[in-house]
């Protein structure tokens, strides 16, 4: 997953989709069961590569990942293409076209040899969306000339069209947490309502990964700006542990770092503020893409000021 996380969106489903448990489960739930059936998920590893070019880097971004098939030595490549659009694209096979062609030739220039591609776009915008494949999309070509277009099967999955009842036979809670958050994220109103559902999935937070809940929190911070009032009321019927959590990375986001340089108005107090901010992150064991997240720098910003403190 080498590519440059370009929005919250990108960085959140990065940020649960790199836990192998989650992406063997999110595969399990969208995949078509006669691939699901197939795949040894035993063997399912990510891959920390990209065949996004920079045509497509305003399109969407691709989590990698490599599998055996059962009862043969083939591998797979089944690449997850995050949809970066919040309205549907008409055009989006001819995208996946110049996607795919870029990932087959990516693989001769490394290997001289093909590895099977799988592409399965994931979009979870605004409003419901139909794929259609390139010869959908010209118009009024006779039958005879139809076998000229390129043509591949696409899993494609919008997060829209499901429903509650489908999203909650997701028995992986820290996966139904994550597409709970991501099924609302263009509707304030919606998600606001449902926060204490979504984090009520997580009601036991040492059986999850000891970054989730900040995760999850600092996306939700990044989609929606709420002041300390409407936060503990919305927080209030949670378990005491799980609101520490939030309350705890609520303060750090809101007081930390940029605040206080900004506060002073004076560069020289925002370098301060940025440097103070993220080692005090670092300390309470934040990794360096959630620093980078919350105080608004570059992942390298975070690396050189963690290494010029003696951090790294």
């Amino acid at each position: 997953m080498g590519h440059k996380l370009n929005n919250p969106h990108d960085k959140f489903f990065k940020s649960f989709i790199h836990i192998k448990e989650n992406a063997v489960d999110f595969l399990k739930t969208f995949l078509p069961k006669n691939l699901v059936i197939n795949i040894d998920f035993a063997t399912l590893t990510s891959e920390n590569t990209s065949f996004v070019n920079d045509s497509l880097n305003e399109v969407f971004s691709d989590a990698i990942f490599k599998c055996k098939i059962k009862d043969h030595n083939k591998e797979i490549f089944i690449t997850i293409l995050i949809e970066h659009k919040s309205y549907p694209d008409k055009y989006i096979s001819v995208q996946l076209l110049n996607y795919l062609s870029n990932a087959y030739l990516s693989q001769l220039k490394k290997s001289n040899k093909l590895e099977l591609i799988v592409p399965f776009i994931y979009y979870h915008g605004k409003e419901n969306w139909t794929y259609r494949s390139v010869i959908d999309i010209i118009e009024d070509v006779p039958d005879y000339l139809k076998g000229y277009a390129p043509d591949f099967n696409t899993v494609f999955v919008d997060l829209n069209q499901m429903t509650e009842n489908e999203l909650k036979k997701v028995n992986n809670l820290m996966l139904l947490s994550a597409l709970y958050m991501q099924r609302y994220s263009f509707n304030e109103n919606i998600l606001i309502s449902k926060f204490t559902e979504i984090f009520t999935f997580l009601k036991d937070p040492e059986n999850y990964d000891g970054n989730f809940i900040r995760n999850i929190f600092v996306y939700f911070n990044e989609l929606i700006e709420i002041d300390i009032k409407q936060l503990r009321n919305i927080i209030d019927s949670l378990p005491q542990n799980t609101k520490k959590e939030i309350m705890t990375t609520y303060q750090l986001i809101k007081q930390e770092g940029r605040k206080e340089g900004l506060e002073k108005g004076l560069e020289k107090g925002l370098e301060k503020g940025l440097e103070k901010g993220v080692i005090n992150l670092f300390k309470r064991k934040f990794d360096l893409v959630q620093i980078s997240d919350i105080m608004e720098i570059p992942v390298e910003k975070v690396k050189d000021i963690l290494k010029s403190d003696g951090m790294k």
